[in-house]
This record gives structure tokens, C-alpha cells and sequence, in this order.
């Protein structure tokens, strides 16, 4: 459910879209280690 808000947020402001991504890329990146560490 974070994802889509900071997708959302960087559609409005251009200017920190380069931030959000960024951060946007760090919570899939967690999560695909989470579920990594589940389904070990």
C-alpha cells in the first residue's frame, strides 16, 4: 500500500520525483527480501 501513494506523489511534484523513486525502489526492494525470507 506505500508503493502507489509515493507513485502518486511523485506524479504531482516533479521536482522530488527523483526522491521518491528512489525510496519507492528501497520498499521493493525490502519487500522482495521479506518475502524472500518467508518462502526460505
Amino acid at each position: 500500500m506505500i508503493v502507489p501513494i509515493y507513485a502518486k506523489v511523485s506524479c504531482n511534484n516533479s521536482n522530488t520525483n527523483f526522491v521518491l523513486n528512489a525510496e519507492v525502489y528501497l520498499v521493493r526492494f525490502f519487500y522482495y527480501l521479506f518475502t524472500a525470507f518467508l518462502n526460505s
